[in-house]
């Protein structure tokens, strides 16, 4: 069997644990904000009835109680959203120890070793969504293909308590090619202004690209941009990195 990749993404993290942590917070607007006074005044996370209002990541705190006057405003817990995380690993090495942990609410999982053990990926990703829900108290978002970098991009279709499957480069080029290259993972804005100078406005435009221009302007990163743009990565899951948290 080829190789088949799961990225596990928790969804809106932070306000989630605490909603877990404290039940009657379900449905109500929770967000997870920095603390002004370190100059870290933004917002961390947001539960989904926030996020309706208008909330992102990043977004000042004053802009943020404008958008939800009656929302519940908390200071982050790390060693609290650790403890999940790491409960959340617990469960996925349940099914195998290849796993790598991404962030403090991600983590990468080879599915094809275990097919014959749990069942197909859907089946082996709706148990350990089930799992993760049932015993940790949290939704998940799961995109699968055939690498690491096309299931981290399947991972963000569905939202929230998604899956996603993309078999192949074919699919995902299909799917992806037209969105604007911002969505590419590791696309920032100053990269992106940079690219719409080359005229390259679609991750499809960027796959295009000629790779030669792209390494003389950016180097090494130039070439990966172009193989991530076509949906190429060979890079292994890392089971080493699961013990991080």
């Amino acid at each position: 069997m080829n190789r088949i990749v799961g990225l596990v993404d928790m969804n809106s993290f932070y306000s989630s644990v605490f909603q877990a942590e404290h039940p009657e917070l379900q449905g109500k607007e929770v967000i997870v904000t920095g603390d002004p006074e370190q100059r870290t005044g933004i917002v961390l996370a947001s539960s989904y009835p926030a996020k309706a209002r208008g909330l992102k990541t990043g977004m000042p705190i004053w802009e943020a109680e404008k958008l939800c006057p009656d929302g519940i405003f908390m200071k982050p817990d790390f060693p609290l959203f650790f403890d999940y995380s790491s409960r959340i690993l617990k469960i996925a090495r349940d099914f195998t120890d290849q796993c790598e942990s991404f962030s403090v609410d991600e983590f990468f999982i080879l599915i094809s070793n275990i097919t014959h053990l749990w069942g197909s990926p859907i089946e082996i990703t709706m148990k350990l969504k089930v799992r993760i829900r049932d015993e940790v108290g949290v939704l998940c978002s799961v995109g699968i293909g055939p690498n690491k970098l096309i299931s981290k991009m399947a991972s963000g279709l569905q939202k929230p308590d998604g899956m996603v499957w993309i078999k192949d480069t074919a699919e995902y080029k299909k799917i992806f090619f037209d969105k604007p290259v911002r969505k590419l993972f590791g696309i920032g804005p100053r990269y992106e202004k940079h690219l719409r100078y080359f005229n390259v406005h679609t991750i499809g435009d960027l796959a295009n690209f000629p790779i030669e221009i792209l390494k003389r302007r950016w180097g090494i990163n130039g070439e990966q941009t172009w193989y991530c743009a076509n949906g190429i990565d060979n890079s292994p899951v890392t089971p080493g990195s699961l013990d991080v948290y």
